[in-house]
């Protein structure tokens, strides 16, 4: 598993509001848990993970409230736009639109 590359993130900690908490292995499903999640989800999953676009959040923002990335397009995109330039910044557009696809600076 690579690390992320996403400035800011760092594992025990949401990357949205900042809130320390445990792994979910230390808390079974427990309401302090952090989860790691890959911005470019479905058949990009393995891509995000290979080049360290992923953050950690917690369980609200991960999935369960209405600013969870999984049920709000506005943190999802922000998202998406901070790992293209990221991905860009580190291995260039071409390799960006090669493994992505997609372009969410330009919309």
């Amino acid at each position: 598993m690579s690390k992320s590359i996403i400035p800011g993130d760092e594992p025990g900690k949401c990357y949205l509001c900042s809130t320390y908490g445990k792994p979910p292995a230390a808390l079974k499903g427990g309401p302090n848990m952090i989860e790691e999640h890959h911005i470019f989800g479905g058949p990009l999953r393995r891509k995000s993970e290979h080049y360290g676009l992923k953050v950690h959040l917690c369980v609200y923002h991960h999935r369960e409230g209405p600013d969870a990335v999984h049920n709000n397009s506005v943190w999802d995109a922000t998202l998406k736009r901070t790992a293209e330039a990221c991905m860009i910044g580190r291995y260039g557009k071409g390799v960006y639109m090669q493994e992505i696809g997609r372009d969410y600076l330009d919309r």
